[in-house]
């Protein structure tokens, strides 16, 4: 059986994202979380506060999500 794909809305501009996410996406980023986590807000997989209380699971746009990614990050 194959796992059904999420929608991707994570598209537009930086304004635009952060008027749908109800929040700085920059400063999400900046964070370390994915697009992948961000775009879960953004469909209502879950809400923006409980994205917070998750591990942020990198992005190759910051350098925190960077060391994320790599596994160098010691939180």
């Amino acid at each position: 059986m194959k796992k059904k794909q999420k929608p991707w809305v994570l598209a537009g501009t930086i304004g635009d994202l952060s008027i749908r996410l109800g929040y700085d996406v920059r400063d999400v980023w900046m964070a370390g979380y994915s697009d992948e986590q961000i775009n879960g807000v953004l469909i209502g997989e879950y809400t923006l506060n409980d994205l917070w209380k998750m591990k942020p699971l990198g992005n190759d746009r910051t350098p925190l999500g960077k060391e994320i990614l790599s596994g160098k990050h010691k939180p």
